[in-house]
């Protein structure tokens, strides 16, 4: 069901502000939540809500929005950077280009936490643990939409997952959720229009870890599977259309993946991301990655990784791949898929 609801009445954004850049020489950034790459340089959100910059050449290093609280950060469709911060009761989204920062939109916030930012015709919209989805239309009003949960686990399943989003041309909005073992699911909502009523529906159930939209055919999307739990795990990727989905890589077969805890045996290959560079877009399984354009899919070979400014940088087919350091052992190492974040390279 949709619903529609005026704009918060306005208040100061206050101090937008940034430190100097200056060379790398500070400690290396080991919790990170989140990486991507927007106007030119190389952004990472770290476990406490601090955002730090990186020049192209990750040479250079510079603090941003140092009296803010920041939870999200996304790459905007035009290559800038959106930032949501928490505040006075509020989401506030932030736009950051060659101008400096400015203040987009600010959205209600709910008890429960906001998981994704995602665009819908040039504006932000958020999605939440608790199935909500906001969007901030041209006239200033706040669309507002919501699944129902279902299942014993669901609040389990909400509070404990993660939740990534994506619109298509025709502004429909796919949900992605992954609770892990717990469940999850794919959202399809169809955003009504003044002769035709909002629709929304699960296309997949199951612990559904990413969606982007299909560079090819941008009515679609692609979307991954995977988990992993109690030393096994497997996965698909599938292509989502309006009028069809299908499953368009299931790597089948027995991987294995040591560390020091467990040996883990994989009956399909899991999948925890994907990015799009050019008209290709790349899966990352649990240890290989796949590029998919079109109906051809191919591997790729591992990443070589290298030491710039204290962080673990590849660059590999348009992409730049930023792995976590080897100080946290909460994924094993050569976990690909867990282990790295990855973005277009600037």
């Amino acid at each position: 069901m949709e619903t529609i609801h005026r704009p918060l009445p306005p208040i100061p954004i206050g101090d937008l502000d940034d430190d100097d850049e200056r060379p790398c020489g500070e400690v290396p950034i080991q919790h990170i939540r989140a990486a991507t790459t927007a106007s030119g340089r190389v952004w990472v959100l770290d476990s406490e809500s601090h955002l730090v910059s990186f020049d192209a050449a990750l040479e250079h290093r510079k603090a941003h929005l140092t009296k803010k609280v920041v939870d999200l950060v996304r790459r905007a469709d035009d290559g800038s950077l959106w930032a949501v911060v928490n505040e006075e009761n509020r989401w506030r989204v932030l736009r950051y280009d060659a101008k400096g920062w400015q203040h987009l939109a600010d959205f209600p916030e709910r008890f429960w936490t906001q998981d994704s930012i995602g665009e819908r015709e040039g504006r932000p919209v958020l999605a939440t643990r608790d199935g909500e989805t906001y969007w901030f239309d041209a006239a200033g009003l706040v669309h507002f939409w919501k699944y129902p949960l279902e299942g014993h686990y669901r609040w389990v399943r909400e509070a404990g997952g993660k939740t990534h989003l994506a619109s298509t041309n025709d502004g429909s909005m796919y949900i992605a959720r992954d609770a892990g073992e717990f469940g999850g699911r794919l959202e399809w909502i169809r955003v009504g229009t003044a002769g035709r009523p909002t629709f929304q529906k699960q296309v997949f159930d199951g612990s559904m870890t990413d969606v982007i939209v299909d560079p090819l055919d941008r009515s679609c999307v692609i979307a991954s599977n995977g988990l992993l739990h109690a030393n096994s795990g497997d996965g698909f990727i599938a292509r989502v259309c309006p009028n069809n989905s299908a499953v368009v890589l299931e790597e089948k077969g027995m991987a294995d993946l040591n560390d020091r805890r467990s040996h883990v045996k994989i009956d399909t290959l899991p999948f925890s991301k994907l990015v799009t560079s050019g008209n290709t877009v790349y899966a990352f399984g649990l240890d290989q990655i796949y590029a998919i354009t079109g109906h051809a899919k191919r591997r790729i070979p591992p990443p070589v990784f290298t030491e710039h400014c204290g962080q673990s940088v590849a660059r590999v087919e348009g992409l730049m791949l930023l792995r976590l350091p080897r100080l946290l052992k909460e994924y094993p190492y050569d976990a690909i898929g867990h282990a790295i974040f990855a973005m277009p390279a600037p």
